[in-house]
């Protein structure tokens, strides 16, 4: 997270706060806990099989539950080929 943080400074950003925080993950998603402004989430966790090609069972909830934009990482760096953007009809929560 601390290199994280000094690439967005370095980058240009005015302000940046890192977290790492333990709880209820849906409770930070939400906004519940602390409110904030991107959630970035791992593609698997650290106990997954990697042989797999599908998604950690906490990443569609938090996705679902998010009320703040979601970026999810994986564990290798890669080029960005194509993005996927998710929007709702429904009323705002």
């Amino acid at each position: 997270m601390e290199d994280a943080r000094n690439l967005t400074l370095g980058a240009g950003a005015a302000r940046v706060e890192t977290r790492l925080e333990q709880g209820d993950l849906i409770a930070h998603a939400t906004g519940k806990a602390a409110g904030p402004a991107l959630i970035v989430i791992g593609k698997r966790g650290e106990a997954a099989d990697f042989a797999a090609d599908h998604p950690g069972s906490n990443l569609e909830r938090v996705v679902r539950a998010a009320k703040v934009p979601v970026l999810v990482a994986a564990r290798a760096f890669r080029p960005i080929a194509s993005v996927m953007l998710a929007l709702t009809a429904g009323p705002r929560r």
